[in-house]
């Protein structure tokens, strides 16, 4: 679930962030990926992740 993430999101936001050059700094560049990569783990994945396994969390 993570591994797919880590591949994705930065080869997108490259494409996305080439045009702008301060966004398409090495830094800046990957340190919006971790935050998309994070943000998306926090807020849409494991929410739903967890309801799927609640009766195998919670027992």
């Amino acid at each position: 679930m993570i591994y797919p993430l880590t591949m994705l999101v930065p080869a997108v936001l490259h494409r996305l962030l080439a045009p702008v050059p301060v966004l398409s700094l090495y830094g800046v560049e990957h340190l919006l990926a971790s935050a998309a990569v994070v943000g998306l783990m926090v807020y849409l994945i494991m929410p739903r992740y967890r309801r799927l396994m609640a009766l195998w969390l919670c027992k």
